[in-house]
């Protein structure tokens, strides 16, 4: 009985050449995620300052809106040319009125 062997011969300084290229890209890749979130985090930072700035202006213009309707009264606006109404007519919905859609093709 005859046996047939190969011979496989792996050259070592490839394997360790792969190995280092895996170690530096591994490297690289941690010291690029880390600047991404350390980035991040600082933008997140930037970002919740200004949300804080735009509520607080937000909260003085409805400070400014309710000051406003106080000075809204009944001689503001004849003073602005608004008059009385002395007929005033009041309408009301029927509730047995309703719209509807009339849909020509589905009568057909």
């Amino acid at each position: 009985m005859r046996t047939n062997t190969v011979k496989i011969n792996i050259n070592n300084s490839y394997a360790l050449w792969a190995l280092v290229a895996l170690i530096v890209t591994s490297i690289g890749m941690y010291i690029y995620f880390v600047n991404v979130a350390i980035l991040q985090t600082a933008e997140r930072q930037d970002l919740d300052e200004s949300i804080t700035d735009i509520k607080s202006s937000i909260s003085q213009l409805e400070l400014q809106l309710i000051d406003g309707t106080k000075e809204i009264n009944k001689e503001y606006a004849l003073a602005l040319g608004f008059r009385e109404v002395e007929d005033k007519v009041y309408l009301e919905r029927d509730p047995s009125t309703r719209l509807s859609l009339l849909n020509e093709t589905s009568s057909q």
